[in-house]
């Protein structure tokens, strides 16, 4: 009977061409390597090397055996890997959201109703988190699309826009803006805002973004002049600059409603989690 440690000391004298060599690299005495290559060949109807006392050949059978011991050891690698997958899964929620924002209010809620699970969070683009569902690499998605009639999930609640200027800038007067009338300006832009970077770049084509990391971000915005686009809910995580005027986005695109969407196979305390919310949303705003 053929072990996979068998293969893979066969694979080893394969590769380095010496039973010297290949003991070394495994570890093993060499009579050892030796006992066990003995013992793997045995099972096999041709000789997979030719021996001399200062080498070892191997075989035009051997080198067909070398093709297949690789194929067997990928399979056990590949088979390995998917069942470790597995395993994480079933302990692991995996959330894609379109913004970060809605996480701050969603993960908790989450959090509480699946206690005993990790979490894990990315962002992505609204094509990012349809897909992640349909693929099965995340069981929660966060998208400012409502969930299909018949599937699972719930309303999150409604974020806006606002654009953040000093009070000397000519926008601060303004009740509202439109992005349109942005366009060419010159603006702070955060890095890791999802679908917000899409909307902007596409609604101010001529507009100059210094992307900035959020810690770089909030000290050039507190030191200078530039405009920079904050959100209600961000405003209430993270409180807001005293010294910057808040106007409010008016676009129909820059004052989205979140859903989140849950995958058919999510934990069951997910979907009582969603049956409970429904279309109430997890908050008001």
């Amino acid at each position: 009977m053929v072990t996979i440690e068998q293969l893979r000391h066969f694979l080893a004298v394969v590769e380095h061409g010496t039973l010297t060599a290949a003991a070394d690299e495994l570890h093993l005495s060499q009579p050892a390597l030796s006992r066990s290559m003995q013992r793997f060949e045995r099972a096999f109807p041709a000789p997979l090397f030719e021996r001399s006392a200062n080498q070892i050949v191997v075989t035009e059978a051997g080198e067909l055996a070398a093709v297949h011991a690789r194929r067997v050891l990928d399979e056990l690698d590949e088979m390995h890997a998917a069942l470790t997958e597995l395993d994480r899964r079933r302990r692991t929620i995996d959330v894609v959201s379109c913004a970060p924002a809605p996480l701050w209010r969603v993960l908790p809620r989450i959090e509480a109703a699946c206690p005993g699970l990790s979490i894990t969070s990315r962002l992505g683009s609204l094509d990012d988190v349809a897909r992640a569902l349909t693929d099965g690499a995340a069981h929660v998605g966060i998208s400012t699309v409502p969930p299909a009639d018949g599937l699972p999930g719930f309303r999150c609640g409604v974020e806006h826009l606002y654009l953040s200027v000093p009070p000397a800038h000519p926008a601060a007067a303004l009740p509202g803006i439109k992005l349109e009338q942005l366009d060419g300006e010159t603006m702070l832009l955060h890095s890791r805002i999802g679908f917000w970077a899409e909307l902007v770049r596409s609604r101010m084509p001529r507009a100059h973004f210094l992307v900035q990391e959020p810690d770089a971000l909030f000290e050039i915005a507190r030191t200078s002049s530039l405009p920079v686009f904050s959100t209600d809910l961000a405003l209430a995580e993270l409180g807001a600059d005293p010294h910057r005027v808040q106007v409010p986005v008016l676009d129909e695109q820059a004052n989205p409603t979140y859903w989140c969407h849950l995958s058919p196979r999510a934990d069951e305390r997910l979907l009582r989690l969603a049956r409970t919310i429904g279309t109430r949303g997890l908050w008001r705003n």
